[in-house]
């Protein structure tokens, strides 16, 4: 009980909602503009949008991150506000484990970046 009660504490504690100030725009986006919202759904598919059962699908509100299979919160590493660089707490598939990435804002979407390997999730319409 203590050991769950403890993670639920860190991942409030790590809670920082979907705005990313210091997250900055790649290329196609006016230079220096500061991305203010990730909320929203994506795909690595772009075709697969429509489809909310994609494996390869991720929804971000309020700070958590959806993929297929598992739940995560992200929080900035060393709390840090100006940063996109952060850590996922996440619970999935009957586990609890982290992963340390880096966003990037495309005009198109998002990027994450985790151990060197980038992985690009195309914004699906609203």
């Amino acid at each position: 009980m203590m050991k769950r009660l403890g993670f639920a504490v860190l991942l409030t504690a790590f809670s920082l909602g979907g705005y990313v100030p210091g997250l900055r725009a790649q290329s196609g986006v006016e230079a220096g503009a500061t991305v203010a919202r990730l909320d929203g759904s994506y795909d690595r598919n772009r075709d697969q949008c429509e489809n909310l059962n994609s494996q390869t699908r991720l929804s971000i509100n309020d700070g958590t991150f959806r993929f297929y299979e598992s739940q995560c919160t992200f929080g900035r590493k060393g709390g840090q506000v100006e940063t996109s660089e952060g850590t996922l707490l996440c619970i999935g598939e009957g586990q609890r484990f982290k992963r340390d990435i880096v966003l990037n804002l495309r005009p198109d979407g998002v990027q994450i970046v985790e151990n060197g390997a980038s992985m690009d999730y195309a914004r699906c319409p609203d």
